[in-house]
């Protein structure tokens, strides 16, 4: 069951999104669910928070993203993004009313993001296999993020 597994696999080359790994084996169905986890107190910044990258099939942190592709913007146009930067993001989901954010709301929003993208390329993936071009994706996706990952 997908849901049940990790996020991100510790001590992985890079931080490939497991939510896909059973396409990249040729298994093509699998459930959205998104495991919320608990306990703990909320990460003292957003940018430490993992945000899915659709082109890199990744969840980076929010810091990692923008220190590799050198920009705030993510420029998504998934409900949740709008094509926002990221502080944009935050500021219309957290109400900062102390000198304390709390960051509980960005976990959802991050990760219904999450769902939106990783369904649009989970039916992406299942074209190229379609086409028997499965391999140029991965290459084009996978071997990207782990470029950047090495670089």
């Amino acid at each position: 069951m997908m849901s049940a597994v990790e996020r991100i696999a510790h001590g992985a080359a890079g931080p490939i999104a497991q939510m896909h790994l059973p396409q990249i084996y040729g298994i093509d169905t699998v459930s959205a669910g998104i495991p919320w986890g608990g306990g703990g107190d909320p990460l003292p910044s957003y940018r430490k928070l993992r945000y899915y990258d659709r082109p890199t099939l990744s969840l980076p942190r929010v810091e990692d993203w923008v220190q590799s592709h050198r920009r705030e913007n993510p420029g998504c146009g998934c409900p949740i993004c709008h094509g926002q930067s990221f502080d944009n993001i935050v500021k219309g989901f957290i109400a900062q009313r102390t000198q304390n954010i709390d960051l509980t709301p960005l976990f959802g929003v991050f990760r219904l993001h999450e769902v939106f993208q990783s369904t649009e390329e989970l039916e992406q993936g299942q074209r190229y296999i379609s086409e028997n071009a499965f391999a140029q994706y991965l290459e084009r996706r996978i071997g990207h993020a782990l470029d950047e990952h090495r670089g």
